[in-house]
């Protein structure tokens, strides 16, 4: 999800955010969505990657793989 056209989108990604198993460990792709995603609209590479760590309904991508692989227990 490489731009949150409105804010109920990025209550969705914080509220996915929010139970992330990573807790209080800062999260990089929170970051880099957060800090790009206005300016990945308008550029298509950025948009690919950015929708490839986060999903349209705001899942992250790298929860799902923390998740899968227990790496965090």
């Amino acid at each position: 999800m490489a731009y949150f056209s409105n804010g109920s989108e990025g209550a969705r990604f914080e509220e996915e955010c929010s139970t992330c198993p990573l807790g209080e460990f800062p999260c990089p792709i929170a970051w880099i969505q957060t800090e790009n995603n206005y300016d990945a609209c308008e550029n298509k590479v950025a948009t690919t990657i950015l929708n490839y760590l986060v999903k349209d309904n705001g899942e992250c991508a790298m929860k799902k793989l923390i998740l899968k692989s227990k790496l965090l227990k």
